[in-house]
């Protein structure tokens, strides 16, 4: 199986497999240090999405005991690893492209769910999967969660741990949110059961989540760290679909667009260098 790596170049990584099912403890949306805490968190698993057209369509794959669901990878028309991550998934009439980045320095990851062919618009089911652990380790549902979830008209916070920073989300367009905290139950890491590893674990889901997406305008989705509501450090959501599209262009401009593998490995070369707390590189 094919393996994508995102970073900021600064200590935090997103890292899954070209059909989008983690398969390593390590694959994440959002892997990143913390300061005054000891290696990399894994804070963000992944994230679902079913478009509500009446096409079946979904992203996104996990793999429970016995199963997959849902059987995303089954939709994948095209996968693409440069400038950054992205497919496009089609179902009967109705494409959607999905793009995965992040941004130099920033502790958040960045998603784009772009319709391509079908509805003019249509409203997305999202479901985003947190663990917030050290990376080496696995989530086990339990009772010391935090539940709070407070909302604005950009988005969302929670705090799940204390001693741990919050998780902000926040929306380039119009979204809905009912509901709490509630565990998603045993998503299995294939390649750590035959490492001999604990390779099962539950994730938390911030309740149900839906987002409007118009054809041709990217919905752009930011996912970050922070330590208090209101402290969001992203661009404000007028200027979300506008960094996108400047991170790309940038993007094309500095490393094109390779068609060999080893062509893609040097273009990538760069989120293999990161810059220490200390400033010092590695």
């Amino acid at each position: 199986m094919i393996e994508w790596l995102e970073t900021n170049h600064a200590g935090a990584f997103c890292a899954s497999t070209s059909i989008e099912r983690n398969d390593r403890k390590y694959h994440g949306l959002l892997v990143c240090p913390i300061s005054g805490l000891e290696g990399r968190y894994h804070i963000l698993s992944a994230v679902d999405a079913s478009v509500m057209d009446g096409s079946g369509l979904t992203l996104g794959t996990n793999r429970y005991p016995g199963t997959e669901y849902p059987e995303s990878f089954r939709f994948i028309e095209k996968t693409e690893f440069m400038p950054w991550p992205s497919w496009v998934y089609r179902r009967g009439k109705t494409a959607v492209r999905k793009d995965i980045f992040m941004r130099k320095n920033e502790a958040a990851v960045w998603l784009a769910y772009t319709i391509e062919d079908g509805p003019d618009e249509a409203e997305l089911d999202l479901k985003f999967l947190f663990t917030y652990r050290n990376c080496h380790e696995l989530t086990k549902a339990n009772d010391q969660i935090n539940c709070g979830i407070k909302t604005d008209s950009e988005g969302l916070w929670f705090r799940p741990y204390s001693g741990l920073p919050g998780a902000v989300i926040t929306f380039s367009g119009t979204w809905h949110h009912e509901g709490t905290i509630y565990w998603d139950y045993n998503a299995c890491y294939e390649m750590e059961k035959e490492r001999g590893h604990e390779w099962m674990e539950d994730r938390f889901v911030p309740g149900k989540i839906t987002a409007s997406v118009q054809k041709n305008i990217p919905l752009v989705i930011r996912v970050g760290i922070s330590e208090a509501y209101g402290c969001k450090g992203g661009p404000g959501k007028e200027k979300m679909i506008a960094v996108c599209k400047a991170e790309k262009k940038s993007r094309l401009a500095e490393i094109g667009m390779p068609k060999e593998q080893n062509q893609i490995l040097r273009k990538n070369e760069s989120h293999y260098i990161i810059k220490n707390y200390s400033s010092s590189r590695t």
